[in-house]
C-alpha cells in the first residue's frame, strides 16, 4: 500500500526537475505533475469554510513541460480588481498565478480564489514523496 508524505514548498522547488506526465484532477481544479524521480507535484487551491478556489485558465501547452528540465518556476498573488470580482463588494478575491517553463515552452496558470469575513482561500504547491508501507510482519 502506498502512503504519501506531503510537503508544502515554493514553486521554485521545481527548477531543474523533469516532468514525465501531467493530469488535471478534481474537476480540473488541481494539476498533478509527475517527475522522473517518482515525485508527485501538485498545484491547486484551498478554501476554508465556504471559500472557493478554482483553476480559471491555462495558457500554453502542458505537454511542453514534459521530458525537459524546468528552467523557470514562478508564482505570484494579485488582488482581483473590484470590477472583476465574482461577488463585488462582498469578498476579497485573489488571482494566484503560476508560470512553469522548459526549453520547449511556457505554461501560465491562473487560479481564482474568493475570501470573505469567515473564510479564506489560497493556492498552493506541494510535492508528495510516495512511500511504500512495510510488508514485514512482526513475529
Amino acid at each position: 500500500m502506498n502512503k504519501e508524505k506531503n510537503l508544502n514548498v515554493d514553486l521554485s522547488f521545481l527548477l531543474g526537475k523533469t516532468i514525465i506526465s501531467h493530469k488535471l484532477v478534481d474537476q480540473k481544479s488541481n494539476l498533478l505533475l509527475v517527475g522522473d524521480d517518482g515525485m508527485h507535484y501538485w498545484l491547486g487551491g484551498f478554501s476554508s469554510d465556504g471559500g472557493h478556489v478554482h483553476l480559471e485558465d491555462i495558457n500554453g501547452n502542458l505537454d511542453d513541460l514534459l521530458n525537459s528540465p524546468i528552467l523557470r518556476a514562478e508564482e505570484k498573488t494579485v488582488l482581483v480588481p473590484e470590477d472583476q470580482k465574482t461577488h463585488p463588494g462582498y469578498t476579497e478575491d485573489y488571482y494566484f498565478y503560476y508560470e512553469i517553463s522548459t526549453i520547449k515552452g511556457s505554461v501560465h496558470m491562473r487560479f481564482y480564489g474568493e475570501e470573505g469575513a469567515y473564510y479564506s482561500a489560497s493556492a498552493w504547491f506541494y510535492y508528495c514523496i510516495p512511500q511504500m508501507e512495510s510488508t514485514h510482519e512482526k513475529h
